[in-house]
């Protein structure tokens, strides 16, 4: 299997390719993070700031854009025996804007900012995903 990022394999991806071993719990975790994509908006975060509002939401939405896009041709198969993750990719969206919820950018659209709950979506998510991704998967084999 070719793939520039490392992909979540599943118990689906095994029945396809008997030779790959599928991810514990906590292997799951660590893939879902775009780490490419944090790199990204970290970078550009200062100057984000300094422009205000939008300056933050351009570069929110930009990662947002980015992120499924970065994601799918990573995660793609070029082998074309596996099948392209889409959940993957959904959850990585969906973690990054968490994750920008959680270190509290948001605040800036929002104007409120609770630390606890934030710190809560944000781990309540994190344990939850690999949970969802199995029942979503069994329901495909």
């Amino acid at each position: 299997m070719n793939t520039i990022l490392p992909r979540v394999i599943t118990q689906k991806d095994k029945v396809k390719e008997t030779n790959l071993k599928p991810d514990g719990y906590f292997q799951k975790v660590i893939k879902y993070i775009p780490g490419e994509i944090v790199a990204f908006y970290l970078v550009f975060n200062k100057f984000a700031i300094e422009n205000g509002v939008q300056g933050f939401l351009t570069l929110f939405i930009i990662g947002l854009i980015l992120t499924p896009f970065y994601k799918y041709f990573g995660l793609k198969d070029q082998s074309n025996i596996l099948d392209t993750p889409w959940f993957q990719i959904i959850i990585s969206v969906i973690a990054f804007a968490i994750w920008v919820f959680a270190l509290g950018d948001l605040s800036r659209l929002i104007g409120e900012y609770d630390p606890f709950f934030s710190s809560l979506t944000l781990a309540t998510f994190t344990m939850a995903t690999p949970i969802l991704e199995n029942l979503f998967e069994l329901k495909k084999l």
